[in-house]
């Protein structure tokens, strides 16, 4: 039985229209809603976690100059019965800032009392990690600190006042 160039057609639209009906829901489920950008002062609150970031996103170094910068901290907030916190924390615009340094390395370090710990090193060529909390980096009120101190060089002949540094701190598991 042959069909006719009208239901083939129409059984096209309906093919397709069912397909883009799924990769919407798809997009929607694989969405990063866990995560936020932190250009200044910023704040996610989610349960069982709170997560504040108090991040200065600001580099203005001279031309060819080098040096290094302590660029802030965020505040990840445990709930009772957290023992372990995943964040994956990225700089955004890493892309962008590739024409105006010869390197730049942002250090995390964990801040617990006395204990610092390096949590992980990004950088614009490495410009994402993941940080692993546990019950070592937690102090008793349920704050882990995680300080953040650019290392940079700027590129010889560079004329500009400031760079922002755009970081994305995306909570990806917690148990």
């Amino acid at each position: 039985m042959a069909m006719r160039p009208t239901a083939l057609a129409l059984a096209g639209i309906i093919a397709s229209a069912a397909a883009l009906a799924l990769l919407a829901g798809f997009a929607t489920t694989q969405s990063p809603l866990s995560s936020f950008y932190a250009t200044g002062e910023a704040q996610a609150v989610k349960e069982p976690i709170d997560v504040v970031s108090k991040l200065d996103t600001n580099i203005d170094p001279a031309a060819g100059a080098q040096g290094s910068k302590d660029m802030g901290y965020f505040n990840v907030t445990a709930r009772d019965q957290v023992d372990v916190v995943k964040i994956k924390v990225t700089l955004a615009n890493a892309e962008q800032l590739k024409p105006y340094f010869d390197y730049l390395q942002i250090v995390l370090k964990s801040v617990a009392g006395d204990v610092q710990e390096i949590k992980a090193v990004i950088s614009i060529d490495k410009p994402s990690a993941v940080i692993i909390l546990d019950n070592e980096d937690f102090d008793d009120n349920g704050n882990a600190k995680i300080e953040a101190k650019a290392y940079y060089e700027a590129k010889e002949g560079m004329l500009f006042d400031s760079l922002p540094l755009i970081f994305n701190i995306q909570v990806l598991s917690v148990s």
